[in-house]
């Protein structure tokens, strides 16, 4: 494997980072405000490091609340924000208009709003959010490669692209990252592709793994979300996929028994158990949800436990198709 380009800028990830789409306020339900500080708080009072954002969540409102949140610990986080959605504001309590921009223009603004809402001269890992297909990558890289030289960002990568793309910008650009999703529900990007990912040298940050709450089971028995909760619109959630998740969750009970774990730390560990993952993004909305997903960390599934999870896996996907 290459030598990581993210190491060599001096940003280390930490296994576990924490999602912060959650300050941001909107699309997750009720979030409280003083319950996600806490929740920050902790994380790092527990080891994490990396805190993952973005300038659309919330309008630009998780940055402002995790630069409160985090306080003056905010210049040694690893705070990994991303870029690449314009956006409009909101009228008479619509969805606010996005579009996805990563002109080299815009890709400027951003970033220096950014700056200025995390309230730090620098942003450790600064990720191109969704594929721009008005704008050549290359025009993006370019900016992003001035930033770094610039140091207004100390690395940077990509985020929801696929391999041929990243594969094809690594030998122009020093890029050090992709993020994705990845769960035992959400295979689309592939094991293959992230693996190839990371042997060129690239750290892998996935995203989702517990697939929005499912596969902590406590949703099982209540399916209905309101329209300010994204949940409601997913597939994974709807009743059609019902059968499925019972067969996947009522595994995840079963290896959570043999380990006297959870079935969320269970979800978490397999994943943390794949050998490309370089860091884990878990959003939380309490402290109490901190702790459990910490607790993911130090022990290892077997052998066999991971063959069933990764048999269950595969069979969820294809159930989808």
């Amino acid at each position: 494997m290459r030598d990581s380009n993210l190491v060599k800028a001096g940003v280390h990830l930490t296994p576990i980072g924490l999602g912060c789409e959650q300050l941001g306020g909107t699309d997750w339900g009720t979030v409280n405000k003083v319950e996600l500080h806490k929740a920050v708080n902790l994380a790092w009072e527990m080891g994490v490091r990396v805190f993952d954002t973005a300038d659309v969540y919330g309008l630009g409102q998780s940055e402002i609340e995790l630069a409160k949140a985090l306080g003056s610990k905010r210049h040694e986080a690893v705070i990994v924000s991303k870029f690449g959605c314009r956006w409009s504001s909101p009228l008479s309590g619509n969805r606010a208009k996005i579009i996805k921009d990563a002109s080299p223009g815009y890709t400027r603004i951003a970033l220096e709003a950014s700056l200025k809402r995390l309230r730090i001269d620098a942003i450790p890992l600064y990720l191109l959010h969704w594929p721009d297909e008005m704008t050549p990558i290359e025009d993006t890289l370019e900016v992003l490669e001035n930033f770094k030289v610039q140091g207004k960002i100390l690395a940077y990568g990509l985020s929801n692209f696929n391999w041929e793309i990243c594969q094809a910008m690594i030998s122009k650009f020093t890029l050090s990252a992709l993020e994705g999703p990845y769960s035992l529900v959400n295979l689309e990007y592939g094991k293959i592709e992230y693996e190839k990912a990371r042997e060129a040298g690239l750290e892998i940050l996935t995203y989702g793994p517990l697939a929005q709450g499912l596969l902590t089971g406590k949703y099982i028995d209540k399916m209905d979300f309101g329209q300010n909760d994204r949940r409601h619109r997913l597939t994974h959630f709807s009743k059609n996929s019902l059968p499925n998740n019972l067969i996947l969750l009522r595994l995840l009970s079963q290896v959570a028994q043999a380990y006297q774990k959870t079935p969320a730390q269970v979800a978490l560990r397999w994943i943390l158990d794949q050998k490309f993952v370089s860091s884990v993004i878990v959003g939380v909305k309490t402290p109490t949800q901190v702790v459990e997903n910490m607790e993911a960390l130090d022990w290892q599934l077997d052998s066999y436990w991971l063959d069933e999870l990764n048999s269950a896996a595969k069979n969820f996907k294809q159930s989808l198709l």
